[in-house]
């Protein structure tokens, strides 16, 4: 029992530790391919139909994200990765419907801005840490 104490105690100093080093670290860099559809229709040249096709996934996505938020916002902070787990399978999920919408030159495109937007995130996030 003792060790089991000492232990938990010493990963909590540690998590605390890295914590402190970069309060920032539990950020999520990932931005979902259906978020840059919605944000950059215009440059990918999205058709009517194919936004006829992309409000549903979206709309099934969003329902899908409140309910895992609704399923674990009574459960406290040791449940935020899992969480964050179902959120990011449930995104990956929509990926993947989106892309079977897109043309290959639009999803190709959607993954550059899509990797653009995540450095940005990632530079934002270090920069935060270093002021702190």
């Amino acid at each position: 029992m003792k060790k089991a104490a000492i232990i938990l105690v010493g990963l909590t100093l540690i998590s605390n530790m890295v914590l402190a080093q970069n309060p920032y670290s539990w950020q999520s860099t990932n931005v979902s391919l259906g978020r840059i559809v919605i944000q950059n229709k215009k440059d990918l040249g999205i058709t009517d139909e194919q936004q006829k096709k992309i409000d549903p996934i979206m709309n099934e996505a969003r329902n899908n994200t409140k309910t895992i938020m609704d399923k674990f916002k009574t459960q406290g902070p040791d449940s935020r990765e899992t969480m964050q787990k179902e959120i990011q399978k449930n995104s990956e999920m929509t990926d993947k419907k989106i892309e079977k919408v897109l043309t290959k030159t639009q999803v190709g495109k959607a993954k550059d801005l899509q990797k653009q937007r995540e450095e940005q995130i990632k530079k934002q996030i270090e920069q935060r840490a270093v002021k702190k």
